[in-house]
């Protein structure tokens, strides 16, 4: 009996620890499982899919005074290739690219089959063009805020053309998760070590945040900035969303994108023109201009109090249309807020004024209720 308890107390050990070592071996398995679905499975979009806000990224940073002043060179290329309207995208390529520093200014040097930096400003120049001319063709990219198929061409500029064609066969979209996915492949599954994964993407192929590099420096414009026709026929409802295509601006970095400096004239009490320096809304700046030359042409005294200043509304949170570069208040001191204005004052604001705002699109704070009258100020988007 004593050998047999052995015999069985032994026997059930070994099975107990086989069963042990197989739940072990279970676990790890589902574990390695799970990490690597979380890797391949969704190529890394759970991880790094939210590193960028790119709608707040856009255009949050300025370009390098070498970069712009390269703005001729590259737009004589671009008629070449009829893409002179993307004259800024190919400006935040370069800034990314090279900063406007050194030879190979587009960094396209290996697009030729030849070492990086083998070419010259002159030759990257041609080159950079040409290559980025046709991804944009080959993506199908419709306008210069067309920014779903801007992110495809620009991701091919870095990767490949081959990149427009994955995306094509996985449903035609850009998508983050899809560049992840394309450079897994192309890397054979090979990570990224720090501190390049988190500058490039966790797969050691190109760089998996291109899009984003390059589109925090792109100052979005289209044909219609400043045309006056255009800004007066837009319906109210829609005025933001022209302003703005890609979204309001949520801080001042952004908002540097859209601004721009117009020289105005404005006349004193004696008739005498001086000059005065407007930031506003690139859009708008045609017609603000107008409404100033007009104002001085009827010599009408004009103070001038502002335009652009990012701000709240006065006793509220709420962002004052200021910070958007749509608003002017002129004469402040004789046309106060809540008043109808001083009547006895040679500032006292017109009708033939008001008139002059009213034909270039712009509505008076002078027509609000009581409860909100403005008489100074002028607003495109009538807030």
């Amino acid at each position: 009996m004593g050998n047999a308890k052995k015999f069985l107390f032994k026997h059930a050990f070994i099975l107990a620890l086989l069963l042990f070592l197989a739940a072990f071996a279970a676990c790890l398995i589902a574990s390695v499982a799970s990490s690597l679905a979380a890797l391949l499975g969704a190529s890394g979009e759970e991880e790094y899919g939210e590193r960028f806000n790119e709608e707040e990224l856009v255009g949050a940073y300025p370009l390098d005074q070498e970069v712009l002043a390269l703005k001729d060179q590259v737009l004589a290329e671009l008629k070449k290739y009829g893409k002179e309207q993307y004259i800024y995208l190919y400006l935040a390529v370069i800034q990314q690219e090279s900063g406007g520093q050194g030879e190979d200014i587009f960094q396209c040097s290996e697009s030729l089959g030849k070492p990086p930096n083998s070419i010259s400003r002159k030759e990257s120049i041609t080159q950079g063009v040409k290559y980025l001319s046709g991804m944009l063709t080959s993506a199908k990219v419709s306008d210069p805020l067309d920014l779903s198929r801007i992110k495809i061409a620009l991701q091919a500029y870095n990767f490949g053309g081959g990149f427009i064609e994955f995306v094509k066969n996985n449903g035609d979209e850009w998508k983050q998760k899809l560049v992840f996915q394309y450079a897994y492949q192309k890397s054979g599954g090979v990570r990224n070590q720090p501190p390049k994964d988190e500058q490039l993407g966790m797969w050691k192929y190109g760089d998996q945040y291109y899009t984003q590099h390059v589109l925090r420096y792109y100052m979005v414009e289209d044909s219609t900035a400043g045309e006056t026709g255009t800004v007066q026929g837009i319906e109210l409802s829609k005025r933001m969303s022209w302003l703005f295509p890609i979204g309001t601006p949520t801080s001042p970095i952004v908002m540097e994108q859209y601004l721009t400096f117009v020289s105005v004239p404005v006349c004193d009490l004696k008739g005498e023109i001086t000059y005065v320096n407007v930031r506003c809304h690139k859009k708008l700046a045609n017609s603000i201009k107008k409404c100033f030359e007009e104002m001085a042409a009827i010599k009408f005294p004009v103070i001038y109090n502002g335009c652009y200043v990012w701000r709240a509304m006065s006793g509220s949170s709420s962002q004052s249309h200021h910070s958007y570069g749509v608003a002017i208040d002129i004469n402040a001191s004789a046309n106060q807020q809540y008043t109808s204005g001083d009547k006895s004052s040679p500032y006292y604001i017109t009708s033939e004024v008001v008139q002059i705002w009213k034909s270039q699109g712009f509505y008076w704070g002078g027509d609000w209720d009581v409860a909100h009258i403005d008489p100074m100020h002028f607003t495109y988007t009538n807030h």
